[in-house]
This record gives C-alpha cells, sequence and structure tokens, in this order.
C-alpha cells in the first residue's frame, strides 16, 4: 500500500512538473512573440503595416468613433508624442507586455460598434432624396464645394433636371447646391448606379454657368469692392484691404470669378466659400508657418479617436528667403525726349525775317524736360497744348505694335480689314497691345504725350542754329518692400536665396507685405500628408490641426488644404490632405 502511494504521488509530481514546464515554456513563448511583434512595428515597416491594418478595420467599423477608448493615460511618459496641452497621444507599445498585447488585440479583433451614421439629408423640390452613399468634397482647383450622390429612386433621378436647386444637409452641416451633372452606371454584376453630382452656389460665377465679363477699372477701386461688383453679391474679405490703382485691373470675355481669384493671387490669398455657398477670400494659411506652433489648433487628432491611415508625400521648397515685392510694370521700351516742329504749325519750310518757330515737346513716361538751350536767339513764353496723332500700324502676325511718338492715351482704332480687338496702350507710352494675334493693318489716333508748346526766335542774320533739350529720366518704381526669413533648417551664414515679385495691382505696404509673407511660406520646407480619419464633417479647409500620431511616429501641425466626406452604410470617413513642416 505504501509503495503504491509512493507511485502516485511520484507520478501527480511528474504531471505538475510537465505542467509548469509547459507554462513556462508558454511564457518564453508569449514573451518571443511579443518582443518580436514590438521589434517589427519599431522599425522601419510599421507604417505598411499600420496603413494595411487601417485598411483590413477599414470597411466593417471605421463608422465609430471610440470616445471612451483612451490608450493613454495622464501619467504615462511612455508615448512616442510628448503630451501638447490637454491632448495625450496614444502610446503604440508600451514596456510592459500585457499592455502590448492589449493594444495588439484592440486593434487587430474587431468590436462592437456605435450605430451606423444615418445618410446625409437631401432635399429637392421641397421632398426628401432617399440615398444610397454620399460623398462632400473641397479642392483649390474649385471654388465650390462638390457632393456626388448615389441615389435609391430611379423615378427621382430621371426626373432631376441641370441647374436645379438642391439643399443638402450633411450631419448638421446646411449647403446650398445646383446641379451640375448626372450619371447612370451600369455594371455586369449588381444594379445600376444613379449618380447626381450637385456644387455649391459659387458655381454660378464659373463656367459654364457664368456670363462672361468685359470691364475695366479706369478709377482707383477698392480690392473687395472690385470683388463683389464683378460678382454681384457681398463676401467674405478675410484679406487685407487696399485700393488698386486706375486703369490696373480689367477683364476682357472672363468669368467673374476671374477677378476674385487674381486680387486674392496678387496679395497672397485664396478663393473658397463655406457651405452656405458664400465666398471667402482668406489667407492661404491661417498664420505664417513659423507661428503654427503658437496659440490653439482649430482641431486636435489622435491615433485613439481619429486616425485611420497616414500617408507622408515628398517635401517640396523652393529655397526662398528673401522675397522683393514691388507695384512697377516693367518698361517695354527706353524712354526718350523729342522736340520737334509743332504739326500745328502752318507755313513755309523756312521762316521770314523776325518769324518765330513753334517747338513741341515729346516725351514718355518718367522724363520730364528740365532745361533748353541754343547757339542763338530767343526763347519765348511757353504754353500749353494738346495734340492728335494719327498713323498705321502693321501687325505681321503678332498682337503688338510701336507707335513712332509717344502717346497718352488712345483715341480711336479704325481697322482696315481684319479685327484683332480691342487695342491697349502700354505703360511706356508707345507699345500697343491686341486681344488677338494675326495679320492685320489698323489706323489709330492718339493723344500725344506733350510737355508743352516752345516759341523760339532765330538769331538776327544766322541762317542755321542749334537747339538742345536736357530731361530728367524718372523710372516710377512705385512701393516696393524687400522681407526676409531665417530658415530654421539652414545655416544663419547660408547665402540668401532672392525672388522678385512684381504685381501691378498692389498699392499699400500691408498688401505687399502679406504678398511677401505668403512667398516666405512657400518657400519653406513643406510636406503634404494625406489622413483618413472617422467622420468629422466639422473640419474646413483652411483649418490648424494638430495631429498626434504613435503609428506614424510624430505629432506635428498642419493646415488642411483638401477634404473629403465619405458615407456609406458601411462607413462613414473623411479624407484630409495637410501641409506641414517637413522634419
Amino acid at each position: 500500500m505504501p509503495a503504491e502511494v509512493t507511485t502516485q504521488q511520484h507520478h501527480s509530481y511528474a504531471l505538475c512538473l510537465e505542467a509548469q514546464f509547459q507554462a513556462i515554456h508558454a511564457l518564453r513563448m508569449t514573451l518571443a512573440v511579443t518582443r518580436f511583434w514590438q521589434a517589427i512595428l519599431e522599425a522601419h515597416c510599421r507604417q505598411p503595416l499600420h496603413d494595411t491594418i487601417a485598411v483590413a478595420r477599414l470597411m466593417a467599423w471605421s463608422v465609430r468613433h471610440p470616445v471612451t477608448q483612451r490608450h493613454a493615460q495622464p501619467g504615462n511618459d511612455t508615448t512616442t508624442v510628448p503630451p501638447r496641452g490637454h491632448a495625450r497621444s496614444w502610446a503604440l507599445l508600451e514596456r510592459n507586455p500585457l499592455h502590448t498585447r492589449l493594444h495588439a488585440c484592440w486593434n487587430l479583433a474587431p468590436q462592437e460598434t456605435s450605430a451606423i451614421r444615418l445618410l446625409p439629408q437631401v432635399a429637392w423640390d421641397r421632398r426628401p432624396l432617399p440615398l444610397l452613399a454620399a460623398t462632400l468634397s473641397w479642392s483649390p482647383a474649385s471654388v465650390a464645394w462638390v457632393a456626388r450622390l448615389v441615389l435609391a429612386d430611379d423615378a427621382r433621378f430621371v426626373a432631376i433636371s441641370l441647374n436645379q436647386p438642391l439643399e443638402l444637409t450633411w450631419d448638421t452641416l446646411p449647403l446650398k447646391m445646383i446641379v451640375t451633372a448626372k450619371e447612370h452606371l451600369r455594371a455586369q454584376s449588381g444594379p445600376p448606379q444613379r449618380v447626381v453630382i450637385a456644387m455649391g452656389l459659387p458655381i454660378r460665377h464659373e463656367s459654364p454657368l457664368a456670363r462672361r465679363i468685359t470691364r475695366d477699372w479706369t478709377q482707383p477701386v477698392w480690392a473687395r469692392d472690385a470683388v463683389e461688383e464683378a460678382l454681384q453679391e457681398s463676401v467674405t474679405w478675410m484679406l487685407p484691404a487696399w485700393r488698386v490703382p486706375a486703369g490696373r485691373l480689367s477683364v476682357q470675355e472672363e468669368v467673374p470669378m476671374a477677378v476674385a481669384r487674381r486680387l486674392a493671387q496678387a496679395v497672397g490669398g485664396v478663393v473658397r466659400s463655406d457651405p452656405a455657398g458664400r465666398v471667402i477670400l482668406a489667407p492661404r494659411h491661417p498664420r505664417p508657418v513659423p507661428e503654427w506652433e503658437q496659440g490653439e489648433p482649430d482641431h486636435w487628432l489622435t491615433d485613439a479617436t481619429d486616425l485611420l491611415a497616414s500617408r507622408a508625400e515628398g517635401s517640396s521648397s523652393t529655397g526662398v528667403n528673401r522675397i522683393t515685392v514691388s507695384e512697377s510694370l516693367p518698361e517695354l521700351q527706353p524712354p526718350g525726349l523729342w522736340l520737334e516742329r509743332d504739326p500745328a504749325t502752318a507755313g513755309a519750310a523756312t521762316l521770314a525775317e523776325g518769324q518765330s518757330l513753334r517747338l513741341l515737346t515729346l516725351a514718355s513716361p518718367g522724363v520730364t524736360l528740365r532745361s533748353r538751350d541754343a547757339s542763338g536767339g530767343n526763347w519765348l513764353a511757353d504754353e500749353t497744348a494738346t495734340r492728335f496723332h494719327e498713323e498705321e500700324l502693321a501687325f505681321p502676325g503678332t498682337c503688338q505694335a510701336l507707335l513712332s511718338r509717344p502717346a497718352r492715351k488712345i483715341v480711336t482704332v479704325t481697322w482696315l480689314g481684319r479685327d484683332l480687338g480691342e487695342m491697349k496702350l502700354a505703360a511706356d507710352g508707345r507699345t500697343v497691345t491686341t486681344a488677338q494675334t494675326g495679320v492685320a493693318l489698323a489706323r489709330i489716333r492718339v493723344a500725344l504725350s506733350t510737355q508743352g508748346v516752345h516759341a523760339f526766335q532765330p538769331p538776327t542774320g544766322v541762317a542755321h542754329a542749334l537747339l538742345t533739350a536736357q530731361a530728367e529720366v524718372t523710372r516710377p518704381q512705385g512701393l516696393r518692400l524687400v522681407l526676409s526669413r531665417a530658415s530654421s533648417d539652414r545655416s544663419p551664414d547660408a547665402p540668401w536665396h532672392d525672388q522678385a515679385v512684381a504685381s501691378p495691382l498692389l498699392a499699400d505696404p500691408v498688401a505687399l507685405r502679406a504678398r511677401a509673407l505668403a512667398e516666405l511660406d512657400d518657400g519653406e520646407n513643406l510636406q503634404n500628408v494625406r489622413l483618413t480619419l472617422v467622420h468629422r464633417p466639422e473640419i474646413r479647409p483652411g483649418a490648424l490641426v494638430e495631429v498626434h500620431d504613435g503609428w506614424f511616429g510624430a505629432g506635428y501641425r498642419g493646415v488642411v488644404i483638401r477634404v473629403t466626406h465619405e458615407i456609406t452604410p458601411e462607413r462613414a470617413t473623411s479624407q484630409l490632405e495637410v501641409v506641414r513642416r517637413a522634419g
């Protein structure tokens, strides 16, 4: 009996030892797998793995907004991104292996999600419009928001006409739009898709809905007034206020939005619109690039609650850190001074005894007569006068021709056959430009650029006299501003990279500075990042966002330059394109 008990005890001891060895082996395997998983994720391939995981889980549960999942604790100092304000980044890998396994399981295993978001509400002809899917986007290529709606009702699709108004409520965001296109897509498998494309109200000022205008602002005008006059509606103005000099702003058979774009680009801005359809003229960036780290951002994005995928693209930089902005126009012809016999004076080629000679002074813009002299005789009193001149200009397959004398303005143009369109006089007073290029002849009448009529009494008993005139030449440069910025990634001793910008529409120091700052911002080392998020309809273009991305291994701030919101019965996501400082 004791022998049997001893045998059973030994057998039990052996089973216990075997179980312990198995438990130790399992623990070692678990630790080895954990270290291997940690090594892989900490290597350079962590981003492709994250993208793969994000794509795999996108279809199944990207519609949730797990606000209760907090992977970063207030006292946790193992996060890959340092804390900023009240937001904390999610610790991708913690030193505790148990936490690591929990994070991995949370990312790979499907969980119970919140209720699927409702599709946007669309009202057409004051009736609801059932949808299967919808996409709302804005890009710099278009001022208006664009909606792509997949309809569920075939009869409604047939009844909808182009250019009809459409009211769209995206989440809590109301939009007023116009139907611009319809698509009927047939597939080999499955039912056909009925797609309606609608755009925001600013499409009324774009081609093909807008009527082209021709307009010359011959008087000084405030930039905002010129935009609102062209669009025939009020706008949201976030740019500096300045007056455009007379004669520098004109449009020839262009859409009204071209005026808004031209003035916004002149001062370093862009043209956007809000969901209600109001046109917005704003700076390219909400604040200068070096100041992005100051103050509070408009939105916080973390991989704990928002981010599903991130993709960084190559950085671009002009390397410019000194900008010269001026309002001057380049001279097309060198300045000159002409002293000739007044064409309005009748008489013989030679003067009778005691007869005076009337001389006309012609000068290019920027040339001023200062003094006259003669080898003999007397200069009599001067007088002011307006003189006109006619001549024929030839255009041998070009759009430019040159006057023989400087003119102040064009009075009349008569085409002798082919018409090349409107003719304009350049800043040099001699070069004329037509709207079209071709072979043509034109008879032009101009008002000469005169500086007075001078009477001269030749010396008695002398057959010849030498007359001279001295002039002062000034090239009016207008306003000129030089702005420089030391880049953080450049040595203080590095040479300056200069760039000159001439913008005739600018005539104000504040406007010049705004344009210079925009050019310096473009010269920074910037990088584009594409983000896929859970649905965030409140994010607008131009917003400053702060991104805490533990998977990506960085925290940064950037400006949203492109937005796309997409909602289907399976998912609801937002895609952003953000420009940030590289490095």
